[in-house]
Order: structure tokens, then C-alpha cells, then sequence
């Protein structure tokens, strides 16, 4: 039944939260990997019609991902402006195939489904090898970072080993979130390990961590012009 509701596949390779560079990284390096899922896919799911979106700040992973796709006329390769929260799941299934999800529903709703490359990525390289998720591609990123890069880590490394692979802090971080700096969550103990949820470990300096000092909201309404949810955070 689900399967004949499926019109649209996209891949979701926006990655639309700072710091956050690790779908970025796979899309380069493993290229390959997310065109065979793309195959896989279209396969097992019969689906007519693939998109990988991508944000147009990331000109390397378009230029790459189409021409691995070029002979496939089921996958298209689409560029979406650089905005948050472009790769919320709403948010990129508006931007891609212009359909709204109701209140209270799901993507496969309006026959769609949303899949992250790097997700893509590793279902191919089960199928093919029967590993499964033991490592993680992650941003070790932020003010206090020594040397910020993407790491390949073992899912349940501690934190503070993870750490000594980026070099070390340059200050003393105040703030360690996994994830990014709009949806990321606070880490108390770096003694904790990695989690494969996490594509970002970002540590943030004292002077990155404070709160503005004006702070009262002066209804000026410019937040609703520039909110992409369309919002109206003056009311709330």
C-alpha cells in the first residue's frame, strides 16, 4: 500500500545548520555510495523520480553529485538557496516539489519521502558489505576548537577523545552541544560517548555564549518577511 503511495524521493544533502559540514563530506568522498542507493531505491521502491537536494552554497557536491547521475533520467539533482531550516523535512519537500504536508500528517501524504545522503550512503554500504552503522562522519567545529575538521568516529568514542583528534581547544569551551548551534543539544561530561545521531560536535567559547543585552522585542515585524516557516514570532 505505502509503496504505491511513494510519488517523490528526496534526498536531503541541504544541511542548512552552521558549523555542520559532515553531508558535505560524504557527498564528496562518497559519492558512489549515494548514487547506488539512489539505485536501490529506485528498485525496491519503483519510484519514478529522485531529488537530491543540495544548497546552492555547496557548488563542489552539485557539480559532483550530477555527473555521477547524468545517465539516470530518474534522479535529479537540485540546487536550493542557502537558508534555515532549508533541510527541515516541510520546509525541503515545499522547496522541491511544491507540496504542503497537513497539520497532523506525513510526507508519504502528499507521496513523498525524505532521506539524508549520509542515511542513503550507509543503507548502500550494507546492502553491499552487511556493515552495519559502527562509525560516523562528525564536524568537530566552534571558537574553541584548535584545529576544526570532520572525523570519522566509532559510534560510542568518548567525547574527549574525539576532542585530542581535533586538536584540542584553543580556549576553554563554556558550551558543548552534539549536533548544531540551532537544534543542537547541551553534552554535561565529555566522558560521554558519541552517539550516531549526532553529525556535529561543536564547542563554543565563553564570549560566543552570552545573551544580548537588549533583548526586549520592539515589534518592528521584520521577522515575518524572513522567517521561511512563515512564522509570526512577534505574537508569540
Amino acid at each position: 500500500m505505502y509503496k504505491r503511495q511513494i510519488q517523490e524521493i528526496i534526498i536531503n544533502g541541504a544541511e542548512c545548520e552552521g558549523y555542520i559540514t559532515s553531508d558535505h563530506r560524504t557527498m564528496l568522498d562518497r559519492t558512489d555510495e549515494v548514487v547506488e542507493g539512489c539505485r536501490l531505491l529506485e528498485k525496491w521502491l519503483d519510484v519514478k523520480k529522485i531529488i537530491i537536494a543540495i544548497e546552492d552554497n555547496k557548488p563542489d557536491c552539485i557539480e559532483k553529485m550530477k555527473a555521477a547521475t547524468a545517465n539516470d533520467e530518474h534522479v535529479e539533482v537540485r540546487a536550493l538557496p542557502c537558508m534555515y531550516p532549508q533541510g527541515g523535512e516541510k520546509v525541503l519537500i515545499y522547496n522541491t516539489i511544491g507540496e504542503i504536508v497537513p497539520e497532523g500528517k506525513l510526507p508519504l501524504d502528499v507521496g513523498a519521502i525524505v532521506l539524508n545522503c549520509t542515511t542513503l550512503a550507509n543503507i548502500a554500504r550494507y546492502c553491499k558489505t552487511g556493515m552495519p552503522l559502527v562509525e560516523k562522519c562528525i564536524t568537530v567545529d566552534g571558537s574553541a576548537v584548535a584545529k576544526p575538521k570532520n572525523v570519522i568516529v566509532p559510534i560510542g568514542m568518548k567525547l574527549a577523545d574525539v576532542f585530542e583528534q581535533a586538536g584540542g581547544f584553543c580556549t576553554e569551551p563554556k558550551k558543548v552541544l552534539y549536533g548544531g548551534p540551532m537544534m543542537g543539544i547541551c553534552v554535561a561530561d565529555s566522558s560521554a560517548g558519541s552517539v550516531k545521531g549526532a553529525s556535529g560536535l561543536l564547542l563554543f567559547s565563553k564570549d560566543m555564549n552570552r545573551e544580548s543585552e537588549t533583548p526586549t522585542c520592539i515589534r518592528c515585524g521584520n521577522c515575518i518577511a524572513h522567517c521561511p516557516m512563515k512564522l509570526e514570532p512577534l505574537y508569540m
